[in-house]
């Protein structure tokens, strides 16, 4: 499927996030990424109360961070929160620069995660914590742009 360009701007100096409004299990996800903000990235398997898995990206870093969230009370207060997980750490080539678009390629099947940025595999790991769920971008303190997006299902493999 052919989904176009996708923007999202956040200025208030907190987080947004531009999701599907679809559930997809295995998928395929590329595009360009360009980043105008302090953090962003992909976001998928997301659900209703916030949590999935997070890519981030920072303006004019190297290291790409790859982390679960999944809804949790605050254990001081009992009120909704998170627990968050880094699950992998990957580096860029070269520092990404304000608004550069940078070609990516996400592919979740089964407890695969794989991320390509630029012609690099930079993340490739197992968690099936959470096997479904919606997939976006995402913005901290600014914009993020994902343009020729595509997202296509996937199936798992058979092994016979």
């Amino acid at each position: 499927m052919d989904a176009g360009a996708w923007r999202i701007v956040d200025e208030t100096g907190g987080m947004d996030v531009l999701a599907t409004e679809t559930e997809a299990g295995d998928v395929w996800f590329e595009g360009a990424l360009s980043l105008d903000a302090a953090a962003g990235g992909l976001a998928f398997r997301l659900d209703d109360d916030g949590g999935g898995y997070v890519i981030t990206l920072t303006r004019g870093g190297t290291e790409v961070l790859l982390q679960k969230w999944l809804p949790a009370p605050d254990p001081l207060s009992g009120r909704p929160w998170f627990k968050v997980t880094d699950l992998q750490r990957g580096q860029l080539r070269r520092s990404l620069q304000p608004g550069e678009p940078l070609a990516f390629r996400l592919l979740v099947v089964g407890p695969y995660i794989e991320c390509t940025l630029g012609d690099e595999v930079v993340l490739a790991t197992l968690s099936a914590e959470r096997t479904h769920g919606r997939i976006g971008i995402w913005a901290e303190s600014g914009s993020v742009t994902a343009t020729d997006v595509r997202l296509a299902p996937m199936r798992q493999p058979e092994h016979g």
